[in-house]
């Protein structure tokens, strides 16, 4: 923790993973930090209503768990010692991608597997111990008021559960992570700055999760992946997590939605491109009901595009960039992000805060969001703005997957690019290009 603050309290808007992450940060910079959220915070580690997407596979990708170390050392092992999963995913993840299985390679990174409920267990508890930090459920911050000049928020507005009225709560800073949706765009608007540019991309994506008991794991076989080949639109994932359960997950994309009946869960996995996991599942023991959950369109709100923005505010999370959840980037962005809001605070203080938060993130966020995009389009129906090349890029990565079956140097440079460590366009290195033209024929 810093010796000396920047102010006196600061206010998060969401207590989710993006809120807690901020809290964390700004438990450094401030001399009082105050979560609110408007839902109630469970003690154990099961689903919150606020959160329907907690009910399906969540992961942190080595970026995303990196991050999370560097603020709360020892996360990893907090996550294991509550039944987490953490493994090599060249040795252990069974992944068929471009029409065949990549190549088994030994790599040094992890992947780390449980559920979202106890991703977010942990965390909540790692930033409840923060002395200076009070998180407070069932309360709802309805409006952010600015100074007489407008040019910077100055408090918020909170329900008041025991009278019904709001409160108004000062503060230095405001960090609002609601989540995709955050009122900010629509309160921006109304206070006359203007509307927030934002890309939209259509993907009309389903989820349907079951959970199915696991007496053991074969570390060669820890998980296994099917990823479509467009035109094909179906695809899953099996994955351990706490309390010694397989979670089983079926996405189709362009509306191709996985059904909710046990009969239909298991037809549809079986019409996969792979039957790994079909096999896998067919007799098991399901200790779950099947739940759904659709997901229309990723969305990123382009806040460091605006001419104007009020300083003392920033926002983080799904609340800047909704992700397509497929790639499994939310997490890990929103640990990224908590990042350029320390760094910012750290070499700026609170001089143009916003602005330049908004433009280290926007940095951070182009790599998860040009994986999703990018992949999000290789399919005919999406929708949306198409990046310059994209069409080009994904016959590229068509055949460096087909590479990725037989050569180890492609899985790792895929590897890293889908852990969010190194950007999309490290693909385009001499060396790869090369194995990927001559791996591919």
């Amino acid at each position: 923790m810093m010796d000396s603050k920047l102010g006196g309290r600061a206010v998060v808007v969401g207590g989710s993973i993006a809120g807690l992450l901020a809290a964390r940060v700004l438990a450094e910079f401030f001399t009082r930090v105050d979560v609110f959220d408007r839902d109630d915070i469970p003690e154990l580690p099961v689903p919150r209503r606020a959160v329907p997407q907690g009910r399906h596979i969540h992961f942190l990708q080595e970026a995303g768990r990196k991050c999370f170390e560097r603020l709360f050392p020892g996360f990893t092992d907090d996550v294991l010692a509550a039944g987490g999963v953490e493994f090599d995913p060249g040795r252990g993840l069974v992944w068929h991608i471009g029409g065949g299985y990549t190549r088994k390679t030994t790599t040094d990174y992890r992947m780390l597997w449980a559920t979202r409920p106890m991703f977010e267990w942990c965390l909540r508890r790692r930033v409840g111990a923060i002395g200076n930090v009070t998180i407070t459920p069932g309360r709802a911050v309805q409006d952010l008021i600015t100074a007489p000049s407008a040019d910077r928020v100055v408090a918020v507005e909170v329900d008041d559960p025991e009278t019904g009225r709001t409160t108004r709560i000062d503060a230095d800073f405001v960090v609002d992570a609601r989540g995709r949706g955050s009122a900010v765009a629509s309160w921006l608007a109304k206070a006359g700055y203007g509307q927030v540019p934002s890309d939209e991309v259509k993907v009309n994506i389903g989820y349907a999760t079951r959970i199915y008991r696991r007496t053991a794991i074969d570390w060669e076989r820890a998980s296994l992946g099917v990823q479509p080949t467009a035109p094909d639109t179906r695809a899953a994932m099996i994955v351990p997590v706490e309390g010694d359960r397989w979670m089983v997950t079926l996405t189709g994309w362009s509306g191709d939605l996985p059904p909710s009946d046990p009969d239909g869960f298991l037809a549809y996995a079986k019409s996969l491109a792979a039957p790994d996991i079909f096999e896998a599942i067919q007799d098991l023991e399901p200790i779950s009901d099947i739940v759904t959950h659709r997901f229309p369109a990723g969305l990123r709100r382009r806040y460091e595009r605006m001419s104007r923005f009020p300083d003392r505010l920033v926002v983080m999370g799904d609340a800047i960039t909704s992700y397509n959840p497929a790639y499994g980037q939310g997490m890990s962005s929103a640990a990224m992000q908590a990042h350029d809001l320390r760094d910012t605070l750290l070499h700026s203080g609170l001089d143009r805060t916003a602005q330049r938060f908004f433009k280290r993130a926007a940095r951070s966020i182009d790599i998860p969001w040009s994986v999703a995009v990018g992949g999000d389009f290789r399919f005919p129906a999406t929708e949306g703005r198409k990046p310059f090349g994209t069409d080009l890029a994904n016959r590229y990565l068509a055949r460096l997957q087909r590479g990725m079956h037989h050569d180890e140097k492609l899985v790792h440079a895929f590897g890293r690019v889908i852990n969010l460590e190194r950007s999309s366009a490290s693909l385009l290195a001499p060396s790869i290009v090369l194995r990927t033209l001559r791996a591919a024929g």
